[in-house]
């Protein structure tokens, strides 16, 4: 048997100049990628990994990935992968115990991995260092039934309990899906499966392992419905989720009239949970030339269980799963394995080479789910099914309390151990109930201590808090309501039947007055966010993903907006502007005045804003709040932080522009280059270009508002920015807002573990608490251009005895207070009351000329 590495080796070997992999515009050769990870296998083997030794992979997408994962198998290692936006107490359950002998990672995850004294190795650093190690293959003696990995799944008791499998259940994997279907070289597989998901090696190694090439995206990249269907272009074989599916084949066929663009595609196949048949046949129609097929397994079976082909010239009825992968024996049975007849309900259980070793360390949990019969080991998988009398299977149902969402296993009762432990709640369950759209939503009921006087609504933010803090994104409730009592049947026992007949409430629980949409698009929207979420009285400063949208829904409301407002929304747009702003993206998309949508219908003067774009090629996206005088006396220019904190500074720094704005002072925040790269991923993003951005900013504040003095706001690296080229805007005051002394500082302190928040937010589904955010996330994150890095480390901070200005330094000694906090504190407007003191103590010369470039670039 050639184990799964052996095999690509020998694939390198016969073709090393053939392109293996590829990430945005990097790529690696067969033999390229075989020699890095002969490289990093033998760093790990020198540094004490030995057969089954368990070695976490904690990375973001890249090459790096598949580097990891071949160093780690061809070491005899046991790749256990880790998802660095898990929140922290998950990440720090599974490295206890999972007790690894070395950590993979960047350098920019590090100070987000609760390590304790475990080793981690930051791949990007020991670049130089490995690549002066031989990369000639090991040839190490491994056997098939050594552990080759451990997937983590949700668990019943409240913590995630790992799938163990080993050499042949990985081999048998890789070779049942490249035998079914027919991968070979020259086909290019995209990967789009999170890496923490067993499915992800079916993507990651099947073109590997055929000759092929595989196409890794990142996160924003699969959640771009835009970018994504050009990118389904250009491949061959794609497999995704049903709710992924839904949303991206609706865009295609409302933006692609002829379907002929996506005849390079042969294979498209779903699964992960029920495949619905609109579904199945719109994705037959949308890649007419692909054979298209439904795969049903889980991690315990190595996720080749059965296949169905949904096959052209007939209509699609309904949706089955099919029949066993060659050599996997399939029994629809009872609980002691007797089989049901044809037509009856039964449980599925399923056997043959794919079926993994167990669960690390549950040996209970093992022989519980996992028995020998008739010769062979089984597997219960607790799905319900049947059998037509052609021996294709259906699925029906789960016998137990686990649910999928989004392809994603998640067992009810681990939210409900972490709804118990929290403060105030004395019992809790939670059940899934269908969406409008189809898909499902989790919600939660729990019941209240004695003694706790909160309203509902402030019981259901602590709550989201407090999960958001233990459980991953994709097992958030959507909504979590208060009872009396949780419903009992007859023997005293919870009645799950009756909280799934209790009506979803479409009113959320308030803490405060909403203000209600005003104008058509507002009102159009606001009946889109409603319909999308199954709510009522859906307000101006209402976020979809706080409202409990998920990726699914998500999805389809970019679709809907297409379909009924003419205009598209980005999925990241979705997650950070509250409603009354993306009305205003729709108006100002579609060629309506964006000032009637905006504009002068609030008595709030801090509501009062106007957006518009400046700068050169007018690349640049401006919000000014507050008064449009033809002269004032003072105005602030907010330049917040870029990269990782640019979406977590937002949500904060509108709420202060608001509060300054009622007070008469004019704010202009602004969108740096490109107005979605801020992230720095282009090689257009550069410091000197962001400088640039803010002196045109500076100048078109001074153009609308005719302000005579201007101060300066900067927010992290955005206040190093600011202070670089606060002379040549000649500014009357600076303040910098928990200022870095470098970039590379900057760098070391924020690139880690939340970095990519948002873009899980919409992949997995949740909602997201843009005002109580802990002092240790993030909300977005991206990997800086190369030159972007040479120029973060050469740019320092100027001292405040460098600047002609007088400068006001903010929480320099705490780095995550200011935008941890600041909205806990807004509440009560010291804060805002602070910075309009400042402004008003500020330098009392009057500032009566911006710096020609400013004017000049205005102009």
């Amino acid at each position: 048997m050639l184990l799964a590495h052996e095999r690509f080796e020998l694939l390198a070997s016969a073709a090393p100049d053939a392109c293996a992999v590829r990430f945005r515009d990097a790529s690696l050769s067969y033999g390229e990628l075989n020699a890095r990870a002969n490289e990093l296998s033998r760093y790990l083997v020198g540094s004490g990994v030995r057969p089954e030794t368990p070695v976490i992979v904690a990375l973001e997408p890249g090459l790096e990935i598949v580097v990891a994962l071949l160093g780690v198998l061809k070491a005899g290692g046991v790749y256990v992968p880790l998802d660095p936006s898990y929140p922290e107490a998950r990440k720090s359950a599974i490295l206890e115990d999972i007790s690894p002998a070395i950590v993979l990672t960047h350098s920019d995850l590090l100070p987000a991995l609760p390590l304790a004294g475990r080793r981690a190795v930051a791949l990007d650093r020991a670049a130089p260092e490995l690549a002066r190690l031989p990369d000639a293959d090991l040839n190490l003696r491994l056997r098939p039934e050594q552990s080759a990995y451990v997937f983590y799944t949700s668990g019943s008791t409240g913590t995630p309990k790992g799938v163990l499998g080993s050499q042949a259940n990985l081999e048998s994997y890789l070779r049942l899906a490249r035998e079914r279907y027919g991968f070979g070289s020259t086909d290019v597989m995209v990967a789009l499966a999170r890496f923490s998901f067993s499915i992800s090696l079916f993507e990651l190694l099947s073109p590997l392992l055929a000759g092929g090439t595989l196409l890794v995206l990142e996160r924003a990249h699969v959640l771009d419905l835009e970018r994504l269907s050009e990118t389904l272009q250009q491949v061959t074989c794609v497999h995704a989720g049903p709710s992924l599916l839904r949303g991206l084949l609706k865009f295609i066929r409302r933006r692609h009239a002829d379907f002929s663009v996506f005849d390079g595609v042969r294979h498209a196949s779903s699964g992960g949970d029920l495949v619905p048949v609109d579904v199945l046949a719109s994705l037959r129609e949308v890649f007419g030339q692909a054979d298209v097929f439904v795969i049903y397994g889980c991690s315990e079976v190595s996720c080749m269980g059965t296949t169905y082909e949904a096959l052209r010239g007939a209509p699609v009825l309904k949706t089955y799963v099919g029949s066993p992968f060659a050599g996997v024996t399939l029994l629809v049975a009872d609980e002691e394995l007797r089989p049901v007849p044809p037509g009856e309900v039964g449980e599925v259980w399923l056997a043959g080479p794919g079926v993994v070793k167990g669960y690390w360390r549950r040996e209970q949990l093992t022989a519980e789910l996992f028995r020998e019969h008739a010769g062979q080991r089984f597997y219960r998988t607790r799905d319900c099914g049947r059998l037509n009398d052609q021996g294709l299977l259906e699925l029906l149902g789960r016998s137990d309390f686990q649910v999928k969402l989004g392809g994603m296993r998640i067992e009810l009762g681990e939210i409900e151990q972490q709804l118990r432990r929290a403060p105030g709640v004395d019992n809790a369950a939670v059940v899934a109930k269908p969406r409008p759209d189809g898909e499902k939503m989790l919600v939660a009921y729990v019941t209240r201590s004695p003694g706790d006087e909160r309203s509902d609504a402030e019981r259901a933010a602590a709550l989201r808090q407090h999960l958001a803090e233990q459980l991953p994104e994709h097992m958030l409730p959507a909504r979590i309501a208060t009872l009396e009592a949780l419903p009992l049947n007859l023997n005293a026992k919870l009645d799950r039947k009756a909280l799934q007949e209790l009506p979803l409430e479409n009113a959320l629980p308030r803490a405060g007055a909403v203000r209600p949409p005003r104008t058509a698009s507002e009102r159009a929207l606001a009946a889109l966010f409603e319909r999308a979420l199954a709510l009522e009285g859906v307000g101006l400063d209402d976020h979809f993903f706080d409202l409990g949208g998920t990726s699914s829904s998500a999805l389809q409301l970019i679709v809907e907006v297409q379909r009924e407002l003419g205009v598209t929304l980005g999925g990241l747009e979705l997650l950070r502007e509250p409603l009354e702003m993306l009305a205003a993206l729709c108006d100002r998309r579609s060629g309506r005045p964006v000032h009637d949508a905006v504009g002068s219908r609030s008595p709030d003067p801090g509501d009062v804003c106007e957006l518009f774009h400046f700068g050169r090629d007018q690349s640049l996206f401006g919000v000014l709040h507050g008064p449009k005088a033809s002269s004032v006396e003072r105005a602030v220019l907010v330049c917040a932080p870029l990269g990782h904190e640019y979406l977590r500074a937002h949500f904060v720094l509108q709420r202060l522009a608001r509060r300054l704005a009622a007070q008469g002072t004019p704010v202009l925040r602004f969108d740096y280059y490109g107005c979605c790269d801020s992230l720095g991923e282009s090689v257009d993003a550069t410091c000197s270009r962001w400088q640039s951005d803010i002196v045109a900013a500076c100048g078109a504040l001074v153009q609308r508002t005719g302000a005579r003095q201007v101060v300066g706001v900067g927010v992290r690296l955005g206040a190093t920015l600011l202070a670089s080229v606060a002379s040549v805007l000649e500014l009357s005051a600076l303040v910098l807002w928990d200022p870095v002394e470098r970039g590379d500082q900057h760098l070391a302190e924020l690139r880690h573990a939340h970095r990519a928040r948002m873009q899980s937010a919409l992949a997995l589904g949740r909602w997201l608490p843009s005002w109580r955010l802990s002092g240790k996330e993030e909300l977005l994150g991206a990997t800086y251009s190369r030159a972007l890095l040479r120029e973060l480390n050469e740019l320092v901070l100027p001292s405040a005895s460098e600047l002609a200005c007088p400068v006001q330094r903010w929480n320099t000694d705490c780095a995550w207070l200011d935008l941890a906090h600041l909205e806990d504190m807004l509440p009560d407007p010291g804060i805002s009351q602070t910075l309009q003191r400042f402004v008003d103590e500020a330098a009392s010369q009057s500032v009566t000329k911006v710096a020609h470039s400013a004017r000049n670039e205005a102009a």
